[in-house]
């Protein structure tokens, strides 16, 4: 697995933020974004700072889908 790097997390967060702005809002919607905070929570506890985005809160029904971006983001 490569480094994480804050020029990549700026990366994510774009395009996070420009998809939340853009997806539809269909069933897949908030599992997409749950995908994203997860890959964003492990660059945030990689890197060692707090968290700059978040639009939803992980629920038990989101958590797959944030563990999936979490484990398998950046490999």
């Amino acid at each position: 697995m490569r480094e994480i790097k804050q020029n990549d997390l700026d990366r994510l967060v774009e395009i996070y933020k420009n998809g939340v702005d853009k997806w539809f809002r269909d069933e897949l919607f908030l599992k997409d974004c749950a995908y994203y905070e997860g890959a964003i929570a492990k660059a945030v506890e990689t890197i060692g700072i707090e968290t700059p985005y978040t639009h939803i809160q992980i629920t038990e029904e989101l958590k797959e889908s944030f563990d999936s971006g979490y484990n398998n983001f950046w490999i």
